[in-house]
């Protein structure tokens, strides 16, 4: 699978907003096939008012389906690599 991250630019973010957001992608993914999309991580840059939600799924339009259903402003969706530098 390809990781993604969603990125969501969020002025007012709070603590609280963030871990309630974290709740809801959890409830909208916790019946589907783990196998086809996951929940990784969330990341957040306060300063710049950034959330990035991190999953692994099978497919991009995957990824824009839950952002969809978690009624998100605008976000962007961003595939991602990991690189392991020795």
């Amino acid at each position: 699978m390809t990781s993604f991250a969603i990125e969501l630019y969020w002025p007012g973010m709070t603590d609280a907003s963030i871990r309630e957001l974290v709740n809801e992608l959890k409830r909208i993914l916790a019946p589907m096939d783990p196998t086809f999309i996951g929940f990784l991580g969330c990341m957040v840059a306060p300063r710049d008012e950034i959330c990035f939600l991190r999953v692994e799924a099978e497919a991009e339009w995957r990824v824009a389906e839950i952002a969809e259903r978690l009624a998100l402003d605008r976000p962007r969706i961003w595939e991602m690599t990991e690189l392991s530098i020795d």
